[in-house]
């Protein structure tokens, strides 16, 4: 699969320009309930398209370190000069999955990451938001508060999920004992120990940007892990996007999730659409 050139922005607790709007992206490090910080996260730019993305890690920092370095090239290449599709997308989840499983050698069989995506194309104003695991983005009128569900949480309290999960693969309410989230990259041990448990297809979702300014002329578009949604709800956060500009906006958003007693570390990525 051919890698195109890109630019990637990484800055961490820093505000930069993303495409023509601006946008803002905040981590805390919740050392007094973690040993590390997990999450990683990475904005790039190929042609007229933008890649914003949030791995939220987990059992080791190495599958969402391998994801912030090369997620956003291996999409590029895989919808240069043609349509993307959920096909396109879920072949290119599922080689990327393959890839971590041949590189065992790297990577701790408990290492494993969420991944949250969101490529926009600025020539069609269409957004293409692919979700797997727990993180969750919503796109907020700033001047109304109107919230607009972008993905929905893959937790093991959804139905749709714990069905599709074999009955003798959840233990002690975890699948295999030991993991929370039922879709995710990388937990090659367990994946091996219980074939089917977790997934590795994302749920895609299309939102037309173009169409939707005719109702909502100042959109936020937010992206944060489960260390924020399990402790603020999506209101609360769309409420703080009409009071906070997007330069402070994930600051603001991670300091109330640290202050609400999250236990998890804490990334937020904002962006003006």
């Amino acid at each position: 699969m051919s890698v195109p050139r890109l630019k990637t922005y990484n800055q961490l607790n820093n505000t930069t320009n993303y495409h023509s709007g601006s946008g803002s992206v905040y981590s805390f490090d919740n050392k007094f309930y973690r040993p590390a910080n997990e999450d990683r996260h990475s904005v790039s730019h190929y042609k007229h398209y933008w890649c914003y993305a949030l791995f939220d890690g987990h059992g080791g920092e190495q599958v969402a370190m391998c994801l912030q370095s090369r997620f956003a090239s291996l999409l590029f290449g895989a919808i240069e000069n043609q349509p993307i599709t959920s096909d396109i997308v879920t072949n290119l989840f599922a080689s990327i999955d393959e890839q971590i499983k041949a590189a065992g050698f790297m990577y701790h069989g408990d290492s494993g990451s969420t991944a949250l995506i969101v490529l926009y194309d600025t020539q069609k104003q269409l957004l293409y938001v692919m979700n797997l695991g727990d993180s969750r983005a919503l796109i907020v009128d700033s001047d109304s508060g109107q919230i607009l569900a972008m993905t929905r949480d893959h937790k093991l309290t959804n139905m749709d999920e714990r069905t599709r999960i074999p009955h003798d693969a959840i233990i002690f309410g975890r699948i295999g004992g030991v993991l929370a989230v039922p879709r995710a990259f990388g937990n090659m041990s367990v994946k091996e120990a219980h074939p089917g448990a977790i997934s590795v297809e994302p749920e895609m979702f299309v939102f037309n940007v173009g169409a939707a300014r005719a109702r909502h002329t100042n959109m936020t578009l937010v992206m944060a892990c489960d260390g924020v949604w399990d402790v603020l709800s999506s209101p609360f956060v769309a409420n703080l996007i009409k009071q906070s500009s997007v330069s402070r906006l994930s600051q603001i958003i991670v300091e109330k999730a640290v202050t609400a007693y999250s236990t998890d570390n804490v990334t937020v990525l904002c962006v003006r659409i």
